[in-house]
């Protein structure tokens, strides 16, 4: 199918089933439908759109234009441009931390990290890391974030510890919640104890795809019986919850085995 001048990013929103697409000389988005594979709709952006990355929790797609130096924010459900954020110079990469709730762009120009918060749709926070940024990648079991910087030949680490750059905005812990067993065989449900009343859960693969959600849990334990949003049962594997109550959250591990 035709898109706009040289597509150079994609990224799918599974809420809606559609694929866009960066359109690094159109200026523009071009948004796919993925049931008929037509394009749907064209949807503006900033100068040069390199790089995309989809946010779940909120339903939007982000775009760094590398030419107008910002992010563009664009509504998953109705396919607009909603926003327009300031980035630095060269923004080349994009990842979304779903733990937190944060999109995280590589400045490039200024070795620095753009933060974006998912509910604001505003930048919240600047971050100095190594010598030209230029690729991400969130590891949603430890919480942090990995910034690849090509001009100083290292890896920056932004989590909630002294290695690599310091978490910011940390959400306040939820030290009561438990889980058992933390390893459990396949066919054996796992129980979550000391839930706060209202607790929202959610269940990840280990490469950060949601598994489970439930919301306002409202008594003290929750038992999850190893099965999908669509009703089948997960394969073996690692998984991680994360449980988020009135502003505070917790992140626990727990592996399936056969």
């Amino acid at each position: 199918m035709a898109v706009q001048l040289h597509p150079w990013a994609l990224c799918y929103n599974p809420l809606g089933d559609k694929v866009y697409s960066a359109n690094l000389s159109g200026y523009n988005v071009t948004v796919i439908d993925g049931a008929t594979n037509q394009v749907d709709t064209t949807t503006g952006a900033g100068t040069e759109p390199i790089a995309l990355c989809y946010n779940r929790l909120d339903n939007r797609v982000y775009c760094a234009d590398d030419g107008s130096d910002s992010v563009s924010v664009i509504d998953g459900a109705s396919n607009q441009l909603i926003a327009v954020l300031p980035a630095g110079a060269y923004t080349w990469a994009l990842c979304h931390n779903p733990v937190y709730d944060k999109v995280y762009c590589a400045d490039s120009g200024n070795s620095r990290v753009t933060v974006i918060g998912g509910a604001s749709d505003s930048v919240i926070e600047t971050l100095a890391v190594g010598t030209g940024p230029c690729a991400l990648t969130c590891n949603p079991v430890q919480n942090c974030v990995y910034v690849a910087n090509c001009g100083s030949n290292s890896v920056s680490i932004i989590r909630d510890s002294t290695l690599g750059v310091a978490e910011f905005t940390k959400l306040p812990q939820l030290h009561t919640v438990t889980v058992q067993p933390t390893i459990a065989r396949l066919g054996a449900p796992v129980k979550f104890s000391g839930l706060p009343t209202g607790s929202d859960i959610e269940v990840h693969s280990l490469d950060g795809r949601l598994v489970s959600r439930t919301s306002a849990v409202r008594q003290s334990t929750w038992t999850w019986d190893l099965r999908n949003r669509s009703g089948s049962l997960v394969p073996a594997g690692t998984y991680f919850a994360v449980i988020r109550s009135k502003g505070k959250s917790t992140s626990l591990k727990l592996c399936l085995v056969r």
